[in-house]
């Protein structure tokens, strides 16, 4: 006879299986135990309603935040059948809030340029745990841009530490490679072929001048992969304040690099101040 585990909680067991077949039968735990053999026929229609409406009810939720992201966008062009149906497949499986927001994101970004998202990038956000989602959003946030708008990460150790100093627990590189959401090589960036290469951070962007030292050195950094793109740019990414300010100031002093932060556009209320330059680097 096994031994019964003196820190089991039957009643917790019990509600937590009762929430389970409510979930996926549409059926209390009672009500499956008392069930009448004879009226399998029924409960498995009720048990298909259940589940499409809930897939229903996801469904309505990403489209609603779709809707709301295409008005602000103010451009729509027409969505290729076959991509649509792998679409809705993913997005009516959307529980959470987050996956709800990712999934409004990448509909939004396909209607305002068909073709930007691949049904590889469905296939594989329907297939993440959602502690991945979670995770990569908040790693995310380090993330710089190049002037295409392809993201990025600073990949030598005082870059990484300094991520350390935001989120200790957020630096997840090789789960990422391992899955396909960052390149599996990292790149070199020269300081003394590249003057005048630009990278962005929310809204502030850097240049790259003469090295600052004769014996600048190079650094290197980690491409976000097509899919990591795709999903990184459908996301709602909150920035760190100083991030990036200390990470260029890091550069310059650990490389001897020369980056230079470009002025900020004046307010748009200003007079005189020209409009704010749409460089295409920021999501």
């Amino acid at each position: 006879m096994t031994a019964r585990n003196p820190t089991a909680d039957p009643a917790a067991a019990r509600a937590a299986l009762d929430a389970l077949t409510q979930q996926t039968l549409g059926l209390s735990l009672p009500e499956l135990l008392d069930a009448d053999p004879e009226q399998v026929d029924q409960r498995a229609q009720t048990r298909l309603r259940h589940v499409e409406t809930l897939r229903q009810t996801h469904l309505e939720s990403v489209l609603r935040r779709a809707a709301n992201a295409l008005e602000q966008a103010g451009k729509a062009e027409s969505v290729e059948p076959g991509w649509l149906t792998r679409y809705v497949d993913g997005a009516s499986a959307a529980a959470s809030e987050l996956e709800q927001s990712v999934w409004a994101g990448l509909l939004a970004a396909e209607i305002a340029e068909p073709g930007a998202i691949s049904r590889r990038t469905l296939a594989f956000l329907r297939d993440m745990d959602s502690w991945e989602l979670a995770s990569f959003l908040k790693y995310c946030a380090f993330a710089f841009t190049f002037e295409s708008g392809w993201r990025f990460v600073f990949a030598d150790e005082a870059a990484l530490r300094e991520i350390w100093v935001y989120e200790r627990d957020v630096e997840q590189t090789a789960h990422w490679v391992r899955i396909g959401l960052l390149a599996s090589e990292v790149e070199t960036l020269e300081p003394g072929k590249l003057r005048g290469l630009k990278i962005g951070y929310h809204g502030r962007e850097w240049e790259l001048a003469f090295p600052a030292s004769a014996e600048a050195s190079a650094c290197v950094y980690r491409k976000f992969t097509a899919i990591g793109q795709q999903i990184a740019g459908a996301m709602t990414v909150k920035p760190w304040t100083g991030f990036a300010r200390s990470v260029v100031k890091l550069l310059n002093t650990r490389h001897g690099m020369g980056w230079s932060q470009v002025a900020e556009p004046q307010p748009a209320s200003a007079p005189d101040s020209p409009a704010a330059p749409n460089l295409g680097l920021w999501a």
